[in-house]
């Protein structure tokens, strides 16, 4: 050995030969069992080299109670650098170093092995047989001992999961205590390891090696053979691999034998091994039973004065963590242990402030305490001046204290600018050293006292920290980042988002109820719209958490995948469906709305049960909706066609006309949206207030609520609207700047003057088209055809600009129309008089009823043949082939003005019909023959004739006495309408919704 070896194996004997266990272990019995104890154990043993083990084990069982340094040498033997333990010699063998042959053995017996034995057992010396077999038990015993040993040293030695469970199947038979709970020791800090770095779970195979381990300590533990410090060791341990893939069935079975021991040999704990089984079934989330909480209960009062202040502070915090229910008086005394030491460094800050919120909650369950019912409140009070204190001073304090602070404040609500900004500094300056989950727990305290701005330096160097923390964030963590981000209106940096979306595409699945909500909730604020990957995984911890959503969390997951456009798959509706019919009952007003609201933007139909539960509680509570609540649900069953469920529009209605003076401009114009949409019957009085409140908040409406008031105005005219009312719009509408108009409101207020049959006064025209140039590319298909039919309507003839522009975007879109959008378009150029129309806009129509000619309806058949006969051009052949054999595909469906319309194109197009199709259009019209007027008999028969069509039978009988046309004139069918949707100025349901959630910390408390 080195000189350094030898001084420091000097050292650590001396060390332990104070001790007074050592002082104990006389005899080589008793020095076998401290050494088997002490080497398994012993953290100071643990941490020394190797050769400085084995020469520590060496004089420990070399020492003997005989003065004679002869006597047990040899006993130990310490080979190569390994200091690996050897056998003890075998009788009759001498250890290292010359010496006599009679030797004290392993087991502390002199042996003269001169000595002849008789056939009585008895031999020279005295000694009988059963002193020998005493000797073998011992000699077994130590063998075993060295036995574990090794295993517990290979145990540790493993760096792999794999070769951890290498060790552990090849030893299976003979591990004891100390193995089992080395083993799950072990295990959890690989799999630590791997949490931080990655991730790793047991795969099947592996978990059913690991449950051999898992059998024996259960074993061990049902028959009371763990020691109390062992138990919490195992417990503690379970953490790791709790998370990662053991079989939980198996582990909870295990808890709950380790709970019965506990409770059985309670007369043994002391309160730091208390403290550190409840630590362990706080990571576990796992519940203490009622025997084994009644059994501490009484054992840490008796042994109080012996609980050391940072160890009561772990049980204050883990007892109320588990929502257990101690006695108040227990509470009290912890709670006085921790605050007489609250100034010093004997309690970290991080355990003050898990003190303080686990104070904090709990005034009404231990006011009760006789003669001090404030005594938790004072003593709050009391611990955030020790944090304050400390804080402000020049201790050395770590990463996670300062964090705990600020996080402690903001838990109890109390708002100190002062001191929030020497906690702030104290972040900046340490900033380096926080964790991921301290950087979340900063985020989340800022947001909730609103002590930061969104451009602030701090919140700028959290999330550029909190980028660099991404893969060590657990869950709950990252949930917080977000949502302190979220709250505090941050626009989070691009480093932030990629980093939070490789986080979410690995292990989005993982997460919690509160947390998926949470998250979800972040990701609508921050405009964060999910990729792919990511979707698959959140849907994935949505079904998986699905079942313990509480009412405000389902309807928030609903909100925010309605606002991050995400449509969720069949799987996760399905599995939201008991949760949500099971949470319906019990929502706020708000969460109603929430819900309704997504369902309508993403087009779900609830199921008839959840529809039925969502108007009963609405119908309950209804008196208690915010203005916006009613309005946001009048849109959404709107949206949802609920016309035929009068019983919640009742209710929602007449708490609308009650209360319409505190609805906001946005709000008001929403819910008269809803009405027109549901064409819901009002009455005189309802009118004349709904009308007066259009006149009256006209000025203050945004531009796409003055459009959607007119909308609204005009789809209820049947029920009395005045022009008073449309003119009144008008003027307000010439009153705003240049640029009043989108695309929508273009062709929305040009479709609502057309069907209300209001012409605009030439200035609003002139305006309107003034706005269309720089909205021609925010034009859809609907509202192309809308405008053109709108113009139409109103014979109105748009300029030249606005006429080939939206042609050109007709051409540029074409694959967005739709048969409706192709006809009406045809019909309204017929009705306009064929003016200016680009020949690319021709070709790119005739291309797109060749692509959909099956959609046409007979309407659309005649619309489109009379609007090429009305303008005079030629379709093609094809057209006119494919339109001819859709129109005999449906024929029982063609009315008497699509007939007579459609003969009147094919005469102006001087085109004769198949035969075919001449032959069944003559049968539909005898049909419907009572139903053409005496114009249309005209020009039914002026038609066949023109285009020299035999007459059936059945024509000469019905039409020809009193068929009637002047060939001269024109013949106008009418349009087949379409009706926009006009898209209310939608405030996002929820946005004044506070979000409350628990900073719930992963690691466990240090210290106890």
């Amino acid at each position: 050995m080195s000189p350094t070896s030898v001084i420091s194996t000097a050292l650590t004997f001396c060390t332990f030969a104070l001790s007074s266990p050592l002082r104990v272990a006389t005899t080589p019995r008793g020095r076998g069992t401290f050494l088997a104890h002490l080497d398994g154990n012993d953290p100071f043993l643990r941490r020394s080299t190797p050769g400085c083990r084995d020469a520590v084990r060496h004089m420990v069982w070399s020492r003997a109670p005989s003065k004679s340094s002869r006597l047990g040498r040899g006993a130990v033997s310490l080979t190569g650098r390994g200091g690996t333990l050897s056998d003890p010699p075998l009788r009759g063998q001498r250890g290292r170093g010359s010496g006599p042959s009679n030797y004290r053995d392993y087991g502390g017996q002199k042996h003269d092995h001169s000595s002849v034995t008789d056939k009585n057992g008895n031999n020279d010396n005295g000694k009988t047989l059963k002193n020998q077999k005493t000797d073998a038990t011992a000699r077994l015993k130590y063998t075993q001992s060295l036995n574990n040993l090794r295993i517990n040293e290979k145990i540790f030695a493993a760096k792999e999961v794999e070769s951890l469970l290498a060790v552990t199947t090849a030893n299976i038979e003979t591990m004891n205590r100390m193995n089992v709970a080395a083993a799950y020791k072990r295990l959890s800090e690989i799999t630590q390891s791997f949490r931080r770095g990655g991730k790793r779970v047991l795969d099947p195979d592996e978990q059913e090696q690991w449950l051999k381990v898992t059998n024996i300590a259960k074993v061990l533990a049902e028959n009371d053979l763990l020691a109390p410090k062992e138990i919490a060791q195992l417990v503690a341990a379970m953490r790791g691999p709790g998370k990662h893939g053991l079989e939980p069935r198996a582990d909870r079975k295990l808890v709950h034998a380790l709970q019965q021991s506990a409770t059985n040999q309670i007369h043994k704990f002391e309160p730091k091994n208390i403290a550190h089984f409840l630590v362990g079934l706080v990571q576990l989330r796992i519940r203490p039973e009622r025997e084994f909480l009644e059994a501490l209960d009484q054992r840490l009062k008796a042994t109080m004065e012996r609980c050391r202040p940072h160890v009561a502070a772990n049980l204050l915090w883990s007892l109320r963590k588990l929502e257990s229910t101690p006695s108040p008086q227990l509470m009290k005394s912890l709670a006085n242990r921790v605050s007489h030491h609250s100034r010093d460094s004997s309690i970290r800050v991080k355990l003050l402030a898990r003190c303080v919120w686990a104070l904090s909650g709990c005034e009404s369950e231990y006011s009760c305490v006789v003669g001090d019912p404030d005594w938790s409140k004072e003593m709050v009070s009391e611990l955030l001046d020790a944090m304050k204190f400390r804080i402000s001073s020049t201790e050395k304090l770590e990463a996670s204290d300062i964090a705990h602070t600020i996080w402690a404040f903001a838990k109890v609500s109390v708002q100190d600018s002062e001191f929030t900004q020497v906690v702030k500094a104290r972040v900046l300056y340490n900033l380096g050293d926080f964790e991921a989950y301290d950087v979340a727990n900063v985020v989340w305290a800022l947001a909730k006292l609103q002590c930061e701005s969104p451009k602030g330096e701090l919140i700028e160097a959290l999330a550029s920290r909190a980028a660099e923390q991404g893969p060590m964030f657990q869950p709950q963590g990252l949930s917080n980042c977000l949502w302190g981000m979220a709250t505090l209106q941050y626009e989070p940096s691009s480093e932030f988002v990629k980093s939070t979306k490789r986080y979410m595409s690995q292990e989005g699945s993982k997460f919690d109820a509160q947390s998926i909500s949470n998250t979800l909730w972040a990701y609508a604020k921050l405009k964060m719209k999910p990729d792919l990957p990511e979707v698959v995984q959140i849907e994935r911890s949505v079904v998986r958490a699905s079942s313990n959503f509480i009412p405000q969390e389902v309807s928030m997951t609903f909100w925010s995948l309605a606002h991050l456009n995400v449509h969720p798959s069949d799987e996760t509706l399905d599995s939201l469906e008991e949760p949500l019919q099971n949470t319906v009952p019990r929502m706020e007003p708000q969460g109603l709305a929430n819900t309704l609201w997504a369902h309508a933007t993403l087009q779900i139909q609830p199921s008839q049960s959840v529809s039925e539960s969502l108007v009963a509680r609405m119908t309950s509570i209804s008196e208690q909706f915010t203005s916006q609540a009613l309005s946001n649900s009048l849109w959404s069953m709107a949206r949802l066609n609920w016309g035929a469920n009068q019983q919640g529009v009742d209710v929602l209605y007449a708490q609308t006309m009650s209360r319409l003076e505190s609805f906001s401009e946005l709000e008001f114009t929403n819910a008269l949206w809803a009405l027109a949409k549901l064409q819901y019957p009002i009455s005189e009085e309802a009118r004349l207030t709904l009308q007066a409140n259009i006149l009256s908040r006209a000025s203050l409406f945004t531009p796409q609520s003055l459009v959607t008031s007119l909308w609204a105005a005009v789809k209820l005219q049947d029920q009395g609207f005045s022009d008073e009312l449309i003119q009144g719009i008008q003027d307000e509408m010439l009153r705003r700047e240049e640029g009043f108009f989108t695309a929508q409101s273009v062709a929305n207020t040009l479709w609502s003057f057309a069907k209300f049959r209001f012409t605009p006064r030439s200035e609003l025209l002139m305006k309107i088209q003034r706005d269309i140039p720089s909205q021609l590319e925010h034009f859809n298909a609907q509202e192309i055809s809308n405008s053109f039919w709108a113009f139409a309507k109103l014979s109105i003839t748009p300029d030249d600009t606005v006429m080939i522009g939206l042609q050109r975007q007709m051409v540029e879109k074409n694959q967005e129309f739709t048969s409706q959008g192709v006809s009406n378009v045809l019909w309204s150029f017929a009705k306009l008089a064929f003016v200016m129309i680009d020949e690319a806009f021709m070709e790119t129509i005739e291309a797109r009823v060749c692509a959909i000619v099956t959609k046409f309806t007979p309407q659309e058949i005649a619309n489109t043949i009379w609007a090429y006969g009305r303008m005079r051009l030629q379709p093609s052949r094809d057209i006119l082939s494919l339109l001819s054999k859709q129109a005999t595909k449906n024929i029982e469906d063609w009315k008497p003005e699509e007939i007579s319309g459609l003969l009147w194109g094919f005469v102006k197009l001087s085109r004769r019909p198949d035969d075919d199709l001449a032959h069944w259009i003559q049968r539909q019209a005898v049909h419907t023959s009572d139903s053409f007027t005496d114009k249309g008999r005209g020009v039914v028969v002026w038609a066949l004739e023109q285009l020299d069509v035999p007459f059936i039978e059945d024509m000469l009988h019905h039409f020809i006495p009193e068929a009637e046309y002047d060939a001269d004139s024109d013949y106008y069918i009418g349009s087949n309408e379409i009706t926009p949707f006009q898209d209310p100025d939608q405030k996002e349901a929820g946005d004044d919704t506070e979000v409350n959630i628990n900073s719930r910390d992963t690691p466990a408390p240090g210290g106890a």
